[in-house]
């Protein structure tokens, strides 16, 4: 599994707070992924993916607030 993020958000027209916690989010993501990387434990392997599912979620989420944001503006 590899953690490719295609877009970034906007530098611009983004609440810093909210950029903040797409930094943040990005952040756990890359830790989540170190996380799976390394377990053996079938059922930690299987807490990460379902994390990093989550992760992704927000992350979603975060975007999508930046890009209405942008769109405000």
């Amino acid at each position: 599994m590899s953690l490719a993020v295609k877009k970034r958000p906007a530098q611009t027209g983004a609440d810093p707070a909210l950029r903040t916690a797409l930094r943040d989010c990005l952040g756990e993501l890359r830790h989540n992924q170190s996380q799976y990387d390394l377990e053996q434990d079938p059922d930690l392997i299987e807490a990460c993916i379902y994390e990093r599912s989550a992760l992704l979620c927000r992350y979603r989420y975060l975007l999508r607030q930046a890009r209405q944001q942008e769109t405000a503006l």
